[in-house]
């Protein structure tokens, strides 16, 4: 986001409008986070980047936040057992 206006942190309300502003005037808006909600509560189209990578591109209505953990850190070898 470049305009000082928007450099809060995104779940604050000016920055949400500000966000939505600027998608309103056409400009795309890049969000760089690891906060999966936040992704896909924002974002029509979501890449993934994984050791500086594109591993995925995807619309955010067609996957999930489980599905983008799994495209974030890799097939897990190991199945994971609850605590």
């Amino acid at each position: 986001m470049s305009r000082p206006a928007c450099s809060r942190r995104l779940n604050s309300a000016p920055s949400w409008r500000c966000s939505a502003g600027l998608r309103g005037e056409g400009r795309i808006v890049i969000l760089v986070t690891h906060k999966l909600a936040e992704a896909m509560a924002v974002a029509d189209r979501i890449t993934v980047l994984r050791h500086g990578r594109v591993v995925a591109e995807c619309r955010a209505a067609d996957t999930g936040e489980a599905e983008l953990a799994r495209l974030m850190i890799g097939e897990i070898s190991v199945p994971l057992r609850a605590i």
